[in-house]
């Protein structure tokens, strides 16, 4: 069902104001109280000093899927799933690890 939600996000670094288009977000991933945003076009937003829950509420709604305690993908940049191994392979050759806890919804998510 489509979101009513603006498809530009604003996330605040230290120096600057993005303005994001959710769909150019390939994955978020937390790195104690930063949050990196990585764009499909090699951009990476370093420096975001907000929690990946914030970013977990301000994606929702947007069809973000929290992998991990760590990660926020895009499912629409999903490659290949490894079943054996919980991992997924996102476009730009990034290899991620799925929560154990959490694969049972990621399945149902994608329609698996």
């Amino acid at each position: 069902q489509p979101s009513n939600k603006s498809k530009i996000i604003t996330i605040k670094s230290a120096t600057k104001i993005e303005f994001v288009n959710v769909d150019d977000i390939i994955y978020c991933n937390a790195d104690e109280v930063y949050t990196h945003v990585h764009l499909n076009d090699k951009r990476k937003i370093i420096t975001v000093a907000k929690p990946l829950s914030t970013f977990e509420s301000l994606l929702e709604g947007h069809h973000f899927f929290r992998i991990s305690k760590s990660h926020i993908i895009n499912p629409n940049y999903i490659i290949t799933l490894y079943k054996d191994r919980n991992q997924i392979l996102l476009q730009g050759n990034i290899i991620l690890d799925i929560a154990r806890r959490r694969r049972v919804e990621f399945l149902k998510t994608i329609k698996y």
